[in-house]
């Protein structure tokens, strides 16, 4: 007689990148409205492009510089606190930019506020889930999660843009307050802290596999020492410079500028085919630099320091957004246009390639740090 076939339970470890992959997602709404908000607010108080500018800047710089320390309090207060509390900041400073009528409130608003929730759950947060709960798999993963930021733009940018012109600027802090607050419970609920704390194994853990021992330190302390030791590191800087320039055309000029600089084109019909191959191509390599990156973060001290490593080299990406944000609207309105912005930032790119090169080439390759 035969036996029944056994049933195929889920892994806990993709219920946990389920959950972390929707919250990344969702984050794209706060990295959508930034573009969609320029010109309506504009046209509604009057504010200069490098007013609006400056409040974005705030948020994108607070975003990276909140990373390191955010990465060090998951490993003191859980991951599932820190969430929360990011996304309930959210909420709150977004449901707060309807009532501002004064650019220092939009800079409190939207640029201290949310700028503080979000870095709390940035790229770092996807870093965490992947190296907590999975073995195997963890590139795929690791790419999985930092894809939803770019699914969650694709989803929610049109979103955005469609309630500004028929409800309102305020219709936008209105949605990004509703979807924060919505992920709340599906993180409280859903998102477990580690594979130990629910008695399994990470994905791909060996037969032998022995849960880590979790060490209470001081958040603040921790991100400064690994900031102390992995300065000392060549290989650090080269990230950190190659992710600032990332930082800089990507979330800074074009995340935040290319809507305002594509309007034109839009309102008169005539975007040229080089604004289309460049949207192509940019597409294509819109995120592709952060799963190689996470991986060599984990070779400066070792795969325990890791994370926090890349929230320091995240906030290097996010200084360089900061700076292109408001950047690149001095630069329109003293020249008319972004072409100086984006020919710089070419450039840039260009030598932050050749750094990359650079990077890995002391280590030998039987380190295993390294794989």
């Amino acid at each position: 007689m035969s036996q029944a076939p056994k049933s195929r339970r889920i892994h806990p470890a993709w219920i946990a990148a389920g959950v972390a992959f929707l919250t990344v997602a969702t984050s794209g709404a706060y990295r959508s409205a930034p573009s969609v908000l320029i010109i309506p607010l504009q046209d509604a108080f009057g504010w200069s492009r490098s007013t609006i500018s400056a409040a974005i800047s705030i948020n994108v710089l607070l975003f990276g510089l909140t990373a390191p320390f955010a990465a060090a309090l998951m490993e003191r207060f859980t991951v599932r606190k820190v969430v929360i509390s990011a996304l309930t900041a959210v909420s709150l400073g977004s449901f707060l930019t309807i009532f501002i009528s004064k650019p220092w409130q939009l800079m409190l608003s939207w640029g201290v506020v949310v700028g503080v929730g979000t870095g709390s759950m940035a790229l770092v947060f996807a870093a965490n889930i992947a190296n907590r709960w999975f073995i195997k798999r963890k590139g795929l993963v690791i790419g999985m999660l930092t894809a939803g930021n770019a699914t969650g733009q694709l989803i929610f940018l049109p979103t955005l843009s469609t309630l500004a012109i028929h409800h309102g600027w305020k219709s936008v802090g209105v949605t990004i307050c509703c979807t924060s607050l919505t992920m709340v419970p599906l993180v409280f609920f859903l998102l477990k802290e580690s594979p130990a704390s629910i008695g399994t194994s990470p994905y791909g853990a060996p037969a032998d596999w022995v849960a880590p021992v979790q060490v209470k330190r001081n958040a603040a302390k921790e991100a400064i020492d690994v900031l102390r030791l992995a300065s000392k590191k060549r290989d650090f800087w080269f990230l950190t410079f190659s992710f600032l320039v990332c930082g800089l055309s990507t979330n800074g000029l074009v995340g935040t500028h290319f809507i305002p600089f594509l309007l034109p084109s839009i309102l008169f019909s005539t975007l040229h085919a080089s604004t289309l191959i460049f949207v192509i191509f940019y597409g294509l390599d819109w995120v592709a630099t952060v799963p190689p990156t996470i991986v060599l973060c984990r070779t400066v001290l070792g795969p325990d320091r890791g994370t926090v490593i890349y929230g320091w080299v995240f906030a290097a990406h996010q200084i360089g957004g900061s700076i292109a944000a408001l950047g690149a609207a001095l630069l329109r309105v003293k020249f008319g246009n972004y072409a100086v912005a984006f020919y710089a930032a070419g450039i840039l790119c260009l030598l932050a390639s050749y750094v990359v090169l650079q990077i890995n080439k002391e280590i030998p390759a039987t380190d295993p740090a390294h794989v």
